[in-house]
Parts: C-alpha cells; structure tokens; sequence
C-alpha cells in the first residue's frame, strides 16, 4: 500500500513540474512574441512611406544651421551646443531666466533635445540590422527581427520635441518649418495631434 501511495505521490509531482515547465514555456513564448512585435514596430511604414530607406525619409532636408536660424528667429532663449563626446550632434537647450530648481543658478540652460550636426533629413530615419532570434512559433526555427542601431534624427522630431515641450506652438511650427508643404505624415499628425486626413 505504501508503494503504491508513493507512485502515486510520484506521478503527482511529475505532472504538477510537467505543468510548471508548460506554464514557463507559455511564457516564454508570449515573452518572444512580444519582443519580436515591439521589434518590428521600428519599421512600421508612415503611412504608405518606408521610414528604413533614406531616400523615402529625407524629404526637405535642413542643415543644423538652418535650424539653429529658424529656432533663434522664434525665441532667442534657444541656445546650441556640439556634444563634446558625440561632435556629429548638437545639443538644444532652452535658457531660463529664473533659478534652477536644483542649484540655484540664475540664469540657466535646460537641455531639450539633440539634433544632428550638420545635414538633417525631414523625417527621422532608423538604422537597423536584421537579426536571428529564436521563433517563437518554431522551438527550433528562427526568425530575422529589425534591432535598433541608432538613427539619423530628422528636423520634424525635433520640432515635435518643441511643440510637446510647449517651446514652439503647433501654428508657429507650420509658419516657420512649412510642415504643409511636405509630405503627409500619419506618425506627425498622431504625435501632433492633428486629425488623420
């Protein structure tokens, strides 16, 4: 009788690790699958656009001087700076003239964003590299999933970055920039705000 209770006992606890080995691997699939889908959102087009191919995202390029013109003609409180360790970006700063809530420095700089040093796509445009990651499907397949690389940072993200900083307005954008005459953008009238067309 003892026996038998232990064999019992014993295809108990193989059942219940068998489970605990299923739940994982649910995980761990639901996990994969997430990453993969969050992978290939890095180059989901813009609308009917490529954002991986240069020539599709550079649109009406400026150059960093360009920008630094425009930015100073609407307020003179935007202040630029070449990154020291990264020279090919500059960095964009709004001074304030109050006291730094954290020392105490009157006035001071805040930095806002950075922008590329020189050449300057209208759209911002991703590098990526495809890699091999295991397919979450497949436990013996693989996949190719887009990896981030960096990105050649386009004039609308950074003028995007001044309109949610609330350092530009979204009229002042269009006058000054001429958002109208570029090429409709589903991911600027999203992050903007403005109605799909």
């Amino acid at each position: 009788m003892l026996l038998k209770t232990q064999a019992i006992t014993e295809t108990q606890k193989a059942l219940k690790k068998q489970e605990e080995i299923e739940r994982t691997r649910h995980v761990m699939r639901t996990a994969s699958a997430d990453a993969i889908s969050r992978d290939m959102a890095l180059v989901r087009p813009d609308g009917d656009t490529p954002i991986t191919s240069f020539q599709a995202q550079v649109g009406r390029p400026k150059t960093s001087e360009e920008m630094k013109k425009i930015l100073t003609g609407v307020n003179q409180r935007f202040y630029f700076e070449v990154s020291k360790a990264f020279p090919e970006l500059i960095g964009i700063y709004f001074v304030y003239y109050e006291n730094d809530p954290n020392t105490g420095k009157y006035p001071y700089k805040k930095f806002i964003c950075g922008m590329e040093n020189g050449f300057m796509p209208e759209f911002s445009v991703p590098h990526i590299e495809y890699v091999d990651k295991p397919d979450p499907d497949d436990p013996n397949g693989t996949i190719k999933v887009p990896e981030h690389r960096g990105m050649t940072r386009g004039w609308r993200d950074v003028v995007k970055k001044l309109i949610h900083e609330k350092l530009i307005t979204k009229t002042r954008a269009y006058k000054e920039f001429g958002i109208a005459g570029g090429r409709s953008s589903e991911k600027w009238q999203i992050a903007t705000g403005q109605a799909l067309q």
